[in-house]
């Protein structure tokens, strides 16, 4: 194994922790994420009514939230980070605020906010403009 497999291998093994740790299945056996087929590798969570999150697994961890907006990056060997961090997002609520080149990513939970990112969209436009909010995706386990 090489030392990109090695951080791929570590970045997935601490996603799938913070599933677990959520009561939930890991990514290759959760229905609520789909893996694509493109370099590096990435899943998308696919659940209705939830923010549109994408997982990128390369020398780190990398995390998207909406269609230009990179909330997350670590290091793929601090698994303690990671499991905490992509817990505490899938358990957070998120908003998007879109605008025609900029936009707004802010994810909440009990213990308030946490993220506040202004975005650029580059002047390229998805979607309609406006805000959107989503609850979280899972509940803390007991």
């Amino acid at each position: 194994m090489n030392d990109q497999q090695a951080h791929v291998e570590s970045a997935l093994s601490a996603v799938n922790a913070a599933l677990a740790a959520c009561g939930e299945l890991s990514l290759d056996q959760s229905g609520d994420f789909v893996r694509d087929d493109s370099y590096p590798l990435t899943y998308r969570l696919e659940v209705a009514d939830a923010a549109p999150i994408r997982f990128q697994f390369y020398g780190e961890l990398n995390v998207w939230v909406g269609p230009f907006s990179e909330v997350l990056v670590v290091d793929a060997l601090d698994q303690d980070l990671i499991t905490s961090a992509v817990r505490r997002l899938l358990t957070s609520s998120i908003r998007l605020v879109h605008e025609s080149k900029r936009g707004r990513v802010t994810a909440w939970d009990e213990e308030g906010e946490w993220i506040n990112l202004k975005t650029m969209s580059l002047g390229r436009t998805t979607g309609p403009h406006g805000e959107s909010v989503f609850g979280p995706v899972y509940r803390n386990s007991p």
